[in-house]
C-alpha cells in the first residue's frame, strides 16, 4: 500500500536552513504548502530575516517568500516572538493567507529574553494576492505550544487549540479568513474520556470533512476520537470511536484517506491504522517527535497572483 516513496525537491529557501522550518499543509489548501521559519530573533540575524514564511507548490516547483512584517520591528529594543497560528485559502477572494501572533519581550544586557512584555502583543495576517501584512484587531486565545496536531484548516477558516485562563482549560478557536472574525468552541469536560486532567496528547485534525480531535492519557493506550458538528456549539461534539491500536503506539501524527490514522510508535516507527477494520501496518519509515503526515493533492494553480 505504501511502496511508492518519492523524494521531494525542496525549494531553495528550505534547503538553506532545513532544520529551522515548520511545515504546514492540508489537503484542502489548493495544493500549496507553507513553511515557517521557527527561529526567532537571536541577535545575529536581522529583524528582516525573522519570521520568514515560504509558500510552495510541489507540483509546479513554484515558491514565494513573504516580505518582512512591518510590525516586527515596531517597538525598538524589544525581542519579537512570532507564532504562526494558521494557513489557509480565502475562498471569497481566491487568496492564500496566514494568521500570526507576535509578542514582545525585553532583552537584557546579556541578550537574554525576559518575561516582562515591553509592548502589547498583536495579530497580523498576510495576503499572498496583495503581498502584504496587516494588523488584525482581535484579542484571541493563543495556540498551545507545539507544531503537530494543534491547528487545521477547513472551509475558509483556520482552527487551533487555544489556551484558556486555567492550565486545564482549552478551546477550539476558529478564525475566518474572509472577515477576520473568530469564534470559540468549548470542550465538554467528559469528552476526553474521563475527569483525569493528565491528557498526554490532544491532536486536532480533519476526519471525513469534520473537525476532529484525538485524545489519550499518560500511561494509557486508548484513544478517544470525537468530531464537531457546529462551530461555537459546545454540545455538538460527538464521540465516534474509542480505539486501542497497539500498546506500542505513542501518538497520532495525521489523518489519512477513508477513515485511517497515522501514528508514531515508541520506537519512532510510523504505522497506518484503519478505523474500519482496525488493521495496523508499519510503513517502514521512522519519524521524530515533531513529524507529521499530510495528504497532498496535486494542483497546477500558480502561487504568483
Amino acid at each position: 500500500r505504501f511502496e511508492n516513496k518519492n523524494p521531494l525537491n525542496w525549494p531553495i529557501p528550505i534547503t538553506e536552513y532545513p532544520i529551522d522550518f515548520n511545515l504546514y499543509g492540508f489537503s484542502n489548501v489548493k495544493g500549496v504548502l507553507c513553511f515557517e521559519d521557527k527561529v526567532g530573533f537571536d541577535g545575529i540575524r536581522s529583524l528582516e530575516e525573522v519570521g520568514k514564511i515560504v509558500f510552495w507548490n510541489p507540483t509546479t516547483g513554484e515558491f514565494k517568500i513573504t516580505p518582512p512584517s512591518p510590525f516586527v520591528s515596531e517597538p525598538p529594543g524589544c525581542y519579537p516572538q512570532l507564532r504562526l497560528h494558521g494557513f489557509g485559502y480565502d475562498q471569497s477572494t481566491g487568496d492564500y493567507k496566514v494568521i500570526r501572533h507576535i509578542s514582545f519581550s525585553l532583552l537584557s544586557e546579556t541578550d537574554e529574553v525576559g518575561k516582562d512584555p515591553c509592548h502589547p502583543p498583536l495579530w497580523e495576517t498576510y495576503s499572498l494576492k496583495n503581498n502584504s501584512w496587516r494588523k488584525v484587531d482581535q484579542d484571541m486565545p493563543t495556540q498551545y505550544h507545539g507544531s503537530v496536531g494543534v491547528q487545521v484548516y477547513m472551509d475558509g477558516a483556520c482552527h487551533w487549540w487555544g489556551e484558556g485562563e486555567t492550565p486545564n482549560e482549552v478551546h477550539l478557536v476558529s478564525f475566518f479568513l474572509s472577515n477576520d472574525v473568530y469564534e470559540k468552541t468549548s470542550i465538554p469536560t467528559n469528552m476526553d474520556g474521563g475527569t483525569d486532567t493528565r491528557v498526554m496528547f490532544r491532536h486536532l485534525d480533519v476526519l471525513n470533512g469534520s473537525i476532529a480531535w484525538i485524545s489519550n492519557y499518560a500511561q494509557a493506550n486508548t484513544f478517544h476520537i470525537s468530531i464537531l458538528g457546529e462551530i461555537g456549539v459546545k454540545e455538538s461534539w460527538t464521540k465516534l470511536f474509542i480505539v486501542e491500536p497497539s500498546s506500542f503506539v505513542e501518538h497520532p501524527i495525521g489523518m489519512g484517506k477513508n477513515g485511517s490514522i497515522f501514528f508514531r510508535k515508541k520506537d519512532d516507527e510510523l504505522v497506518w491504522f484503519s478505523l474500519t477494520t482496525h488493521e495496523i501496518e508499519e510503513l517502514g519509515v521512522k519519524g521524530g517527535r515533531s513529524c507529521k503526515t499530510i495528504v497532498y493533492k496535486e494542483s497546477f494553480l500558480q502561487i504568483e497572483m
